[in-house]
């Protein structure tokens, strides 16, 4: 899915996530794949004395090990192919945001209902040196964006960009505070 241009829209600013982030999302990965791996050894055969006396814990062990390594092979790859499929946008008329494999998303904010850009960093994030741009709006507050720029490397710059167009579509509202 490419991005459909509006008559007399440009192209501001196009972006999409560094791989640093492949970083985080694997840490995710591993946290969240751990317990799912040990779903898959049948707890009844944990729980029965019986065939627990059969399965000797090695087998146990190893049958566990295998489900979380291939669990964290099939999430991280997917999470690869999701990384390449994430496309960030701004346009001189809104910001855009596309990606997904499974679910495919495209979400697109005009300047007139965007009311805060931020940039945040969670500690992985900050040891990595990539950051988060987050567009709100209105209907969103501040705990949710609207839409997010995951995986920067250089949030001021986009950030900057679509300050300058709210500026433009509202002098009053965005001054140029630093000039």
């Amino acid at each position: 899915m490419t991005l459909h241009l509006q008559p007399n829209e440009k192209i501001l600013y196009q972006g999409e996530p560094d791989t640093m982030i492949l970083f985080i999302w694997f840490f995710g990965c591993i946290l969240l794949s751990a317990p799912l791996a040990f779903m898959f050894i049948p707890v009844s055969l944990l729980l029965s004395k019986g065939l627990f006396a059969f399965f000797s814990p090695l087998w146990l062990a190893s049958t566990y090990l295998t489900s979380f390594i291939i669990l964290v092979i099939i999430i991280f790859s997917y999470h690869i192919a999701l990384r390449k499929t994430y496309k960030y946008y701004i346009t001189n008329e809104r910001v855009v945001f596309e990606g997904g494999i499974l679910l495919r998303r495209v979400k697109s904010v005009p300047y007139h209902k965007i009311t805060d850009v931020s940039v945040s960093q969670n500690i992985l994030e900050r040891i990595l040196g990539i950051s988060k741009l987050n567009i709100h709006t209105a209907g969103t507050g501040i705990p949710s964006p609207e839409i997010q720029f995951v995986g920067l490397t250089d949030p001021e710059m986009p950030q900057s960009i679509i300050m300058e167009r709210l500026r433009a579509f509202n002098p009053i509202k965005y001054p140029n505070i630093g000039e």
